[in-house]
């Protein structure tokens, strides 16, 4: 399973979670290494002050065991740092002897901080199981969610192909436009955020054509919810129409989408070049009108311009609703 969200970008959390993904022996096996590890830097530090501390390198070891292992893992590399200091550090003349007053107090503290440490360690640890959890939820739904959005798309496409089955071009139209809606829903469905790069959804509505044929440059924008939908269907209409007139419908065609941001909007531009020469319409079709819908949805506006090089559609949206990246 892939690590949670936290796990993604916090260093101790992918720890935690490796320890997680770990058998009882690895475990225990860790406990014991980070104790050893702490020992041979306990037993470096004598060679620097014969007054040296004797438990210092041994709470990283207890923590580390305990995040890695678990509450068993961190109490047994608790008592091994006793027994090794007991063993190594600790002035005594024999195995047997009794400790003294000040080897018990300082073995006691020590214990005591150990304690400490493995019940945060061991809370920390629940927290990352709690959160691997929802995310093992999370992604359940969001399988479910898009199995059902691939369900509802097939079941509309047919009903739309099924009712205009005399008009297949109608029909063409309409469910290319339910797919955008479905692939801009996937795009969502794919963030704990509900947030999508612009990047990603031109990508996803030239999908169909070679990279090379279109370029996405500039501010990184960031769409959320509606705005990505909105913007999911603009950016189909832009793709069909130029398939249908502009440069896609020529293999020398290409489009480059920028986005810039200034003076509080942001500016995406759409500009064709290398398709036939075309010219303003005389009449607004379905798509202009539709674009025009989706434009007040977004409280967007839009220029259109008609240049002999290629169709170049600019709009500009109030920047308080997107996010850089």
């Amino acid at each position: 399973m892939e690590p949670g969200t936290v796990s993604r970008f916090d260093p101790i959390a992918r720890f935690v979670v490796a320890g997680f993904q770990s058998g009882t022996i690895q475990r225990y096996a860790f406990a014991i290494a980070a104790v050893a590890v702490a020992g041979a830097l306990r037993g470096g530090a004598s060679f620097l002050s014969e007054r040296a501390l004797l438990f210092p390198t041994f709470y990283p070891a207890v923590l580390a065991a305990t995040l890695f292992g678990g509450i068993r893992a961190g109490i047994a590399a608790s008592v091994a740092s006793v027994v090794v200091v007991w063993v190594a550090f600790m002035a005594r003349h024999s195995l047997l002897d009794i400790p003294d007053a000040d080897q018990l107090f300082n073995m006691s503290f020590f214990g005591a901080m150990a304690l400490l440490l493995v019940w945060i360690a061991a809370s920390y640890r629940g927290l990352i199981e709690r959160l691997r959890a929802e995310d093992d939820r999370r992604n359940l739904m969001v399988m479910e969610m898009q199995h059902r959005n691939r369900n509802t798309l097939a079941v509309a496409q047919a009903i739309v192909s099924q009712g205009l089955k005399d008009d297949r071009d109608a029909a063409k139209d309409i469910n290319g436009r339910l797919g955008a809606l479905a692939k801009a829903n996937q795009l969502l469905l794919t963030t704990p955020e509900m947030t999508v790069p612009f990047e990603d959804i031109v990508r996803s509505a030239l999908s169909s054509y070679d990279p090379s044929r279109y370029a996405v440059s500039g501010y990184p924008l960031v769409l959320r919810d509606n705005q990505a939908r909105n913007m999911g269907l603009i950016l189909h209409e832009l793709t069909t129409n130029a398939a249908k007139y502009g440069a896609l419908s020529s293999t020398a065609g290409t489009v480059l989408i920028s986005c810039a941001k200034d003076e509080g909007a942001v500016t995406v531009v759409w500009q064709e070049d290398g398709g036939p020469a075309i010219h303003p319409p005389a009449s607004q079709g379905f798509g202009t009108r539709f674009i025009d819908r989706l434009l007040s949805d977004l409280r967007a506006t839009a220029e259109r311009s008609y240049h002999p090089n290629g169709f170049v559609f600019k709009l500009r949206l109030d920047s308080s609703g997107p996010t850089a990246a």
